[in-house]
């Protein structure tokens, strides 16, 4: 499931999120709840969180100080604002710090679904491509083996074939030479 961390320093409005969204319907679940930036940061740093829907102005440290410490190390999160200012400034800012939404109170459950949808089908798509990116394994005591027969014999144009070959097989297992992790 998906972590959400939940960041406001009204607790009317933690508690009206949690409670208007169906979060396991989009397969989510309500992690943690934070008053201030600060707390927030604790849990981050102290729990698997996926994404955060914070407010901009909070005692202690506000939310895009919070989502700028958070991007110094964590990329993998994703931040939607949830706020009563809808400054240009503020805006700017979310923009710069990679924020994936940006909703002016009150929000309706529509637009955090509409919200949810964009970031769970990025998620997924995300997550294929890492799967797609990661290594592929394939075993060279075969090709090695030739290799060392060929070079024995000065069969060079064998040694080409078993190269051309090795490299078909990379290629037939949808990889390429920099993904390819090679076991001797």
């Amino acid at each position: 499931m998906i972590k959400i961390l939940l960041v406001d320093d009204e607790e009317f409005s933690i508690k009206g999120m949690e409670g208007l969204v169906p979060w396991e319907e989009w397969n989510c679940e309500i992690s943690a709840m934070a008053t201030n930036g600060l707390e927030a940061l604790d849990i981050i740093n102290s729990r698997k969180i996926d994404i955060v829907f914070t407010d901009i102005r909070m005692p202690e440290m506000d939310g895009l100080e919070l989502i700028k410490e958070v991007k110094k190390t964590n990329s993998k999160i994703d931040f939607v604002i949830i706020t009563g200012y809808g400054e240009f400034e503020y805006a700017q800012k979310a923009i710069k710090y990679g924020v994936k939404n940006y909703l002016l109170k009150p929000v309706g459950i529509s637009e955090i679904e509409e919200t949810l949808l964009s970031l769970t089908e990025n998620r997924a798509v995300a997550e294929q491509e890492q799967e797609s990116q990661e290594y592929c394994d394939l075993s060279i005591d075969s090709y090695v083996e030739e290799i060392l027969i060929s070079i024995t014999q000065k069969n060079w144009n064998k040694i080409s074939e078993i190269l051309l070959r090795f490299f078909k097989d990379i290629s037939s297992n949808n990889c390429n030479l920099e993904q390819t992790r090679v076991h001797a």
